[in-house]
């Protein structure tokens, strides 16, 4: 009987552990130099020497949404960290949507470009707000 529920507690621990959802599992990507890559937040890449970016909050998001006339732009800023050899730094990038130029950041002796954001603020989806989980950030990692 005592093997028994043994058994039984452990089938529960392995049924347990193997309901681990996909953001518990996909917290790394593998990235290399000079090409392009994703990050949503809570999400960290990680080069082949060891430098990551982490992709911590979005704690600006002021677009104008889709169909909607607005006087302003608006502007995005992505919170993010950055490590290399030891170091690790905040980094901020703000891209203004009425300028054309990337929106880059320099640490270390790297240079991150933010390339796009998704999605873009509509109104027709959830009244044109946009929960952290659902952006999606284009970047590129270049040494300098």
């Amino acid at each position: 009987m005592r093997t028994l529920l043994s058994v039984f507690t452990f089938l529960q621990v392995l049924f347990l552990c193997s309901c681990a959802s996909e953001s518990d599992i996909d917290t790394q990507v593998i990235i290399n130099y000079n090409e392009e890559f994703t990050l949503r937040v809570g999400q960290t890449a990680i080069s082949p020497d060891s430098t990551t970016v982490s992709l911590i909050d979005i704690p600006t998001d002021s677009r104008c949404a889709t169909s909607v006339n607005c006087v302003w732009e608006g502007e995005i800023v992505a919170a993010l960290e950055g490590s290399h050899g030891g170091v690790t730094i905040p980094i901020e990038i703000k891209q203004s949507i009425a300028q054309s130029a990337l929106a880059t950041a320099n640490f270390v002796r790297f240079r991150l470009e933010l390339l796009e954001v998704s999605p873009y603020p509509d109104l027709s989806v959830n009244n044109g707000q946009i929960e952290p989980e659902d952006y999606v950030l284009t970047f590129v990692l270049r040494e300098q």
